[in-house]
Protein backbone atom coordinates (compact mmCIF):
# COMPACT_ATOMS: atom_id res chain seq x y z
CA UNK A 1 0.00 0.00 0.00
CA UNK A 2 3.43 2.31 -0.42
CA UNK A 3 2.15 3.96 -3.60
CA UNK A 4 -1.50 4.74 -1.94
CA UNK A 5 0.33 6.87 0.17
CA UNK A 6 2.14 8.15 -2.14
CA UNK A 7 -0.43 8.85 -4.09
CA UNK A 8 -1.85 11.38 -1.63
CA UNK A 9 1.18 13.14 -0.94
CA UNK A 10 2.03 13.85 -4.74
CA UNK A 11 -0.83 15.36 -5.28
CA UNK A 12 -0.87 19.19 -6.05
CA UNK A 13 -3.69 21.19 -5.20
CA UNK A 14 -5.08 24.37 -6.73
CA UNK A 15 -8.31 26.57 -5.93
CA UNK A 16 -11.01 27.22 -8.48
CA UNK A 17 -13.25 30.33 -9.00
CA UNK A 18 -16.76 29.83 -8.42
CA UNK A 19 -18.82 27.82 -11.60
CA UNK A 20 -21.13 30.13 -12.75
CA UNK A 21 -24.58 29.55 -14.22
CA UNK A 22 -24.65 27.30 -17.09
CA UNK A 23 -27.38 28.04 -20.44
CA UNK A 24 -30.66 26.53 -20.11
CA UNK A 25 -32.16 23.87 -22.50
CA UNK A 26 -30.93 21.30 -23.54
CA UNK A 27 -27.46 22.89 -22.86
CA UNK A 28 -23.91 22.40 -24.68
CA UNK A 29 -21.12 20.24 -24.73
CA UNK A 30 -17.59 20.53 -23.87
CA UNK A 31 -15.16 18.36 -26.16
CA UNK A 32 -11.78 18.51 -27.35
CA UNK A 33 -10.58 17.65 -30.94
CA UNK A 34 -7.28 16.69 -32.07
CA UNK A 35 -6.91 19.57 -34.95
CA UNK A 36 -8.09 22.13 -31.74
CA UNK A 37 -5.47 23.96 -29.50
CA UNK A 38 -8.78 24.73 -26.99
CA UNK A 39 -11.73 22.65 -26.02
CA UNK A 40 -14.82 23.49 -27.74
CA UNK A 41 -18.68 23.96 -26.75
CA UNK A 42 -21.09 23.00 -29.24
CA UNK A 43 -24.87 23.91 -28.71
CA UNK A 44 -27.43 21.26 -28.38
CA UNK A 45 -30.57 23.34 -29.22
CA UNK A 46 -29.54 24.62 -32.32
CA UNK A 47 -26.64 24.56 -34.97
CA UNK A 48 -24.74 27.05 -34.11
CA UNK A 49 -20.43 27.04 -34.60
CA UNK A 50 -17.90 25.74 -32.38
CA UNK A 51 -17.03 28.10 -29.69
CA UNK A 52 -13.45 28.01 -27.66
CA UNK A 53 -13.78 27.33 -24.01
CA UNK A 54 -11.10 28.54 -21.75
CA UNK A 55 -8.78 25.28 -21.15
CA UNK A 56 -5.34 25.99 -22.90
CA UNK A 57 -4.37 22.14 -22.16
CA UNK A 58 -7.52 20.45 -24.20
CA UNK A 59 -5.89 17.41 -25.72
CA UNK A 60 -5.76 14.18 -23.80
CA UNK A 61 -8.36 11.59 -22.50
CA UNK A 62 -11.01 12.78 -21.11
CA UNK A 63 -13.55 11.15 -19.05
CA UNK A 64 -17.06 11.82 -17.01
CA UNK A 65 -18.74 15.26 -15.98
CA UNK A 66 -19.71 15.93 -12.05
CA UNK A 67 -21.10 18.70 -10.09
CA UNK A 68 -20.26 21.38 -12.50
CA UNK A 69 -16.71 20.05 -13.15
CA UNK A 70 -14.95 17.99 -15.34
CA UNK A 71 -11.73 15.78 -15.50
CA UNK A 72 -8.82 14.14 -17.70
CA UNK A 73 -6.40 11.82 -17.88
CA UNK A 74 -2.78 12.07 -18.87
CA UNK A 75 -0.13 9.65 -19.46
CA UNK A 76 3.02 11.47 -18.23
CA UNK A 77 5.65 9.31 -18.02
CA UNK A 78 6.03 5.05 -17.18
CA UNK A 79 3.22 4.02 -14.91
CA UNK A 80 2.25 7.68 -13.86
CA UNK A 81 -0.41 9.77 -15.09
CA UNK A 82 -1.45 13.10 -13.82
CA UNK A 83 -5.21 13.28 -12.85
CA UNK A 84 -6.88 16.66 -13.12
CA UNK A 85 -10.01 18.22 -12.20
CA UNK A 86 -11.45 21.49 -13.78
CA UNK A 87 -14.09 23.75 -13.20
CA UNK A 88 -17.14 23.28 -15.90
CA UNK A 89 -17.89 26.91 -16.26
CA UNK A 90 -14.61 28.46 -16.55
CA UNK A 91 -12.15 25.87 -17.86
CA UNK A 92 -9.98 26.39 -14.28
CA UNK A 93 -8.07 24.05 -12.33
CA UNK A 94 -9.64 22.69 -9.06
CA UNK A 95 -7.31 19.81 -8.35
CA UNK A 96 -4.32 18.16 -9.96
CA UNK A 97 -3.08 14.98 -8.54
CA UNK A 98 0.69 14.06 -10.31
CA UNK A 99 2.76 11.22 -10.25
CA UNK A 100 -0.09 9.06 -9.95
CA UNK A 101 -0.18 5.07 -10.81
CA UNK A 102 -1.51 4.61 -14.03
CA UNK A 103 -5.51 5.00 -13.26
CA UNK A 104 -8.06 3.03 -15.98
CA UNK A 105 -10.79 4.69 -14.10
CA UNK A 106 -12.08 7.73 -11.93
CA UNK A 107 -15.30 8.91 -11.10
CA UNK A 108 -16.13 11.98 -8.69
CA UNK A 109 -18.10 11.15 -5.49
CA UNK A 110 -21.70 12.80 -5.18
CA UNK A 111 -21.75 14.34 -2.25
CA UNK A 112 -18.12 15.07 -0.93
CA UNK A 113 -15.99 17.67 -3.12
CA UNK A 114 -13.07 16.40 -3.82
CA UNK A 115 -13.45 12.95 -3.14
CA UNK A 116 -12.72 10.39 -6.14
CA UNK A 117 -12.56 7.07 -6.48
CA UNK A 118 -9.68 5.02 -8.93
CA UNK A 119 -9.06 2.08 -10.23
CA UNK A 120 -5.26 1.84 -10.82
CA UNK A 121 -4.35 -1.01 -12.57
CA UNK A 122 -1.19 -3.00 -13.55
CA UNK A 123 0.06 -2.41 -17.00
CA UNK A 124 -1.56 -5.51 -19.10
CA UNK A 125 -3.42 -6.94 -15.99
CA UNK A 126 -6.72 -6.85 -14.14
CA UNK A 127 -5.25 -7.20 -11.01
CA UNK A 128 -4.75 -3.71 -9.00
CA UNK A 129 -6.54 -1.29 -6.47
CA UNK A 130 -9.50 0.30 -6.42
CA UNK A 131 -9.13 3.49 -4.00
CA UNK A 132 -10.99 6.44 -2.37
CA UNK A 133 -9.07 9.33 -2.58
CA UNK A 134 -9.63 12.68 -1.22
CA UNK A 135 -7.50 15.76 -3.67
CA UNK A 136 -8.98 18.67 -1.21
CA UNK A 137 -6.22 19.76 1.77
CA UNK A 138 -4.34 17.62 3.07
CA UNK A 139 -4.46 14.58 -0.24
CA UNK A 140 -5.40 11.89 1.41
CA UNK A 141 -5.99 8.08 0.44
CA UNK A 142 -9.55 7.14 2.68
CA UNK A 143 -10.30 3.91 2.00
CA UNK A 144 -9.04 1.03 -0.99
CA UNK A 145 -9.45 -2.78 -1.93
CA UNK A 146 -6.78 -4.90 -3.91
CA UNK A 147 -7.47 -7.83 -6.00
CA UNK A 148 -8.89 -8.27 -9.87
CA UNK A 149 -10.15 -4.84 -9.46
CA UNK A 150 -10.19 -4.68 -13.77
CA UNK A 151 -12.66 -7.01 -13.90
CA UNK A 152 -15.24 -4.70 -12.32
CA UNK A 153 -17.15 -1.90 -13.43
CA UNK A 154 -17.49 0.71 -10.50
CA UNK A 155 -20.00 3.61 -9.54
CA UNK A 156 -21.09 5.76 -7.01
CA UNK A 157 -24.28 5.65 -5.56
CA UNK A 158 -26.55 8.90 -5.11
CA UNK A 159 -26.49 8.28 -1.35
CA UNK A 160 -22.48 8.17 -1.66
CA UNK A 161 -21.98 4.07 -1.35
CA UNK A 162 -20.04 2.47 -3.67
CA UNK A 163 -21.21 -0.40 -6.28
CA UNK A 164 -20.21 -3.13 -8.59
CA UNK A 165 -20.71 -5.07 -11.34
CA UNK A 166 -18.45 -8.10 -12.45
CA UNK A 167 -17.69 -7.79 -16.26
CA UNK A 168 -18.18 -11.59 -17.06
CA UNK A 169 -20.42 -12.89 -14.16
CA UNK A 170 -22.71 -10.11 -13.51
CA UNK A 171 -22.08 -9.81 -9.70
CA UNK A 172 -22.90 -7.15 -7.95
CA UNK A 173 -22.05 -5.50 -4.81
CA UNK A 174 -21.75 -2.63 -2.64
CA UNK A 175 -20.25 -1.48 -0.16
CA UNK A 176 -20.16 1.76 2.01
CA UNK A 177 -16.81 3.67 3.09
CA UNK A 178 -16.24 6.48 5.73
CA UNK A 179 -15.24 9.40 3.50
CA UNK A 180 -14.08 11.66 6.67
CA UNK A 181 -12.27 8.96 8.60
CA UNK A 182 -8.52 7.42 8.37
CA UNK A 183 -7.58 4.73 5.51
CA UNK A 184 -10.05 1.65 5.67
CA UNK A 185 -10.12 -1.85 3.77
CA UNK A 186 -13.39 -1.61 1.56
CA UNK A 187 -15.94 -4.48 2.70
CA UNK A 188 -17.46 -5.26 -0.53
CA UNK A 189 -20.82 -7.33 0.01
CA UNK A 190 -22.90 -9.41 -3.16
CA UNK A 191 -26.16 -7.78 -3.72
CA UNK A 192 -27.25 -9.48 -6.51
CA UNK A 193 -26.82 -10.67 -10.41
CA UNK A 194 -27.61 -9.40 -13.56
CA UNK A 195 -26.95 -12.27 -16.15
CA UNK A 196 -24.94 -10.87 -19.32
CA UNK A 197 -27.85 -11.00 -22.04
CA UNK A 198 -25.88 -12.09 -24.81
CA UNK A 199 -23.78 -15.42 -25.47
CA UNK A 200 -19.97 -14.46 -25.24
CA UNK A 201 -20.27 -10.97 -24.53
CA UNK A 202 -18.89 -9.25 -21.38
CA UNK A 203 -20.37 -6.20 -19.93
CA UNK A 204 -18.08 -3.14 -21.03
CA UNK A 205 -19.69 -0.38 -19.33
CA UNK A 206 -22.09 0.73 -16.43
CA UNK A 207 -23.56 4.26 -15.99
CA UNK A 208 -25.97 5.44 -13.48
CA UNK A 209 -28.43 7.46 -14.50
CA UNK A 210 -28.56 10.99 -12.38
CA UNK A 211 -31.61 10.06 -10.63
CA UNK A 212 -30.27 6.70 -9.34
CA UNK A 213 -33.00 4.70 -10.39
CA UNK A 214 -31.30 3.22 -13.49
CA UNK A 215 -28.35 1.39 -14.92
CA UNK A 216 -27.29 1.81 -17.99
CA UNK A 217 -25.27 -1.23 -19.23
CA UNK A 218 -23.47 -1.99 -22.07
CA UNK A 219 -22.21 -5.84 -23.70
CA UNK A 220 -19.71 -6.14 -26.36
CA UNK A 221 -18.89 -9.35 -27.76
CA UNK A 222 -15.56 -10.80 -27.74
CA UNK A 223 -14.92 -11.70 -31.10
CA UNK A 224 -16.67 -9.25 -33.28
CA UNK A 225 -16.30 -6.37 -30.77
CA UNK A 226 -20.15 -5.35 -31.44
CA UNK A 227 -21.60 -3.06 -28.94
CA UNK A 228 -25.02 -3.30 -27.47
CA UNK A 229 -26.63 -1.16 -24.97
CA UNK A 230 -29.38 -1.90 -22.49
CA UNK A 231 -31.06 -0.24 -19.56
CA UNK A 232 -31.63 -1.95 -15.61
CA UNK A 233 -34.18 -0.46 -14.03
CA UNK A 234 -32.56 -1.12 -10.41
CA UNK A 235 -36.33 -0.85 -8.68
CA UNK A 236 -38.09 -4.07 -10.46
CA UNK A 237 -34.53 -5.60 -12.17
CA UNK A 238 -36.10 -5.41 -15.49
CA UNK A 239 -33.05 -5.09 -18.26
CA UNK A 240 -34.36 -4.01 -21.57
CA UNK A 241 -32.77 -3.68 -24.60
CA UNK A 242 -31.42 -0.24 -25.89
CA UNK A 243 -29.42 -0.70 -29.26
CA UNK A 244 -29.48 -3.89 -31.43
CA UNK A 245 -27.10 -2.80 -34.45
CA UNK A 246 -23.70 -3.32 -32.98
CA UNK A 247 -22.21 0.13 -33.66
CA UNK A 248 -23.81 3.09 -30.92
CA UNK A 249 -21.95 3.27 -27.90
CA UNK A 250 -22.62 5.43 -24.77
CA UNK A 251 -21.30 8.41 -24.17
CA UNK A 252 -23.22 9.88 -21.31
CA UNK A 253 -26.55 10.84 -19.41
CA UNK A 254 -27.97 14.11 -19.47
CA UNK A 255 -27.72 16.77 -16.06
CA UNK A 256 -31.21 16.05 -15.90
CA UNK A 257 -31.46 12.33 -16.89
CA UNK A 258 -34.05 12.76 -19.57
CA UNK A 259 -31.97 12.00 -22.80
CA UNK A 260 -28.90 9.74 -23.70
CA UNK A 261 -25.72 10.84 -25.71
CA UNK A 262 -24.68 8.11 -28.07
CA UNK A 263 -22.29 7.60 -30.79
CA UNK A 264 -22.05 5.89 -33.75
CA UNK A 265 -18.75 4.53 -35.31
CA UNK A 266 -19.06 4.92 -38.98
CA UNK A 267 -18.12 1.38 -40.46
CA UNK A 268 -16.73 -0.44 -43.63
CA UNK A 269 -18.27 -3.09 -45.49
CA UNK A 270 -15.80 -5.37 -43.94
CA UNK A 271 -17.34 -4.06 -40.96
CA UNK A 272 -14.32 -2.50 -39.47
CA UNK A 273 -14.48 1.31 -38.18
CA UNK A 274 -13.75 4.08 -40.87
CA UNK A 275 -10.87 5.60 -38.81
CA UNK A 276 -12.13 9.31 -37.98
CA UNK A 277 -15.58 8.97 -38.77
CA UNK A 278 -18.69 9.39 -36.37
CA UNK A 279 -21.57 10.71 -35.69
CA UNK A 280 -23.34 11.62 -32.21
CA UNK A 281 -27.00 11.17 -31.62
CA UNK A 282 -29.11 11.94 -28.45
CA UNK A 283 -31.58 9.53 -27.51
CA UNK A 284 -34.79 9.33 -24.61
CA UNK A 285 -33.79 7.66 -21.80
CA UNK A 286 -36.93 5.09 -22.86
CA UNK A 287 -35.60 4.64 -26.08
CA UNK A 288 -35.91 0.71 -26.72
CA UNK A 289 -35.05 -1.74 -29.61
CA UNK A 290 -32.97 1.41 -31.68
CA UNK A 291 -30.87 0.49 -34.62
CA UNK A 292 -30.65 1.91 -38.26
CA UNK A 293 -28.91 5.58 -37.58
CA UNK A 294 -27.54 6.96 -40.57
CA UNK A 295 -25.74 10.20 -40.07
CA UNK A 296 -27.64 12.92 -42.60
CA UNK A 297 -30.93 11.12 -42.33
CA UNK A 298 -33.94 11.47 -39.72
CA UNK A 299 -34.32 8.94 -37.38
CA UNK A 300 -37.67 7.83 -35.89
CA UNK A 301 -36.51 8.12 -32.01
CA UNK A 302 -32.76 9.37 -32.03
CA UNK A 303 -31.91 12.81 -33.21
CA UNK A 304 -28.32 13.58 -34.81
CA UNK A 305 -26.30 16.59 -32.89
CA UNK A 306 -25.07 18.80 -36.05
CA UNK A 307 -22.72 22.40 -35.70
CA UNK A 308 -22.64 25.20 -38.30
CA UNK A 309 -19.66 24.63 -40.04
CA UNK A 310 -20.14 27.30 -42.51
CA UNK A 311 -21.57 24.83 -45.14
CA UNK A 312 -24.79 25.01 -46.85
CA UNK A 313 -26.23 22.59 -44.48
CA UNK A 314 -25.59 21.93 -40.80
CA UNK A 315 -22.71 19.15 -40.11
CA UNK A 316 -21.90 16.22 -37.87
CA UNK A 317 -20.79 16.90 -35.05
CA UNK A 318 -16.65 16.37 -35.57
CA UNK A 319 -15.28 13.18 -33.56
CA UNK A 320 -13.55 13.86 -29.72
CA UNK A 321 -13.28 13.29 -26.71
CA UNK A 322 -16.70 14.61 -24.77
CA UNK A 323 -15.94 16.08 -21.41
CA UNK A 324 -18.85 17.39 -19.80
CA UNK A 325 -23.05 17.96 -20.77
CA UNK A 326 -23.37 21.33 -19.10
CA UNK A 327 -27.02 22.74 -18.71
Amino acid sequence: MKFLAATAMCASLLLAAAPSAVAAGLGRLLLSLPDKPLAQLAELDRPAPLADHPDANAKGSRHDSHNRLYFKLTNTGFKQDTFTVFSAATGQVAYEARQLPRVSEAAPAPHADGVFSFVMLDIASDAGVFTVVDLAPPARVLASSKGAVGQFLHWWMPDGSLARLHAHTGELSTARVSLQGPQQVIAWRTTGQVAPPLPGALFGEAALSPRGDELLLSTVEARTRRTDLWMLDLRSGALQRITRDGFLSFVMWSPDGALLLLRRDNVSHIGSTVQGQCSYWLAPRDAREVSGAVPGQPHATLRQVLYDAGLSAPASLPCGRVSAWLR
